[in-house]
């Protein structure tokens, strides 16, 4: 069984790598802003429990959702990424 302290260990890691590189792409003033906000209400949550634990998730899941169509924009503004409806391998249906 993996323990409480372990799964914090691996989010908080997990976390740091994917934030480090999220910083890489120049984050907007805004969602530093977001992001800043955020991470000193999951600073401020210290228990040990398994409510603590769920907390902090409801925390980083909206950052994770807000790093992530940001990256998404920023890569696709800079030619990056295909915009979904331009992929030339999938067909122009709904759900293709």
């Amino acid at each position: 069984m993996i323990s409480l302290r372990g799964l914090r260990s691996s989010a908080q890691k997990l976390m740091h790598i994917f934030i480090s590189g999220i910083i890489l792409l120049m984050l907007s003033p805004e969602t530093t802003e977001y992001y800043d906000n955020w991470m000193a209400q999951f600073a401020a949550i210290t228990g040990d429990q398994p409510e603590d634990y769920f907390a902090k998730f409801k925390i980083l899941y909206p950052i994770q959702n807000r790093l992530y169509a940001d990256s998404s924009a920023d890569l696709l503004s800079k030619g990056l990424i295909a915009a979904r409806g331009n992929n030339p391998n999938r067909s122009n249906n709904k759900y293709g």
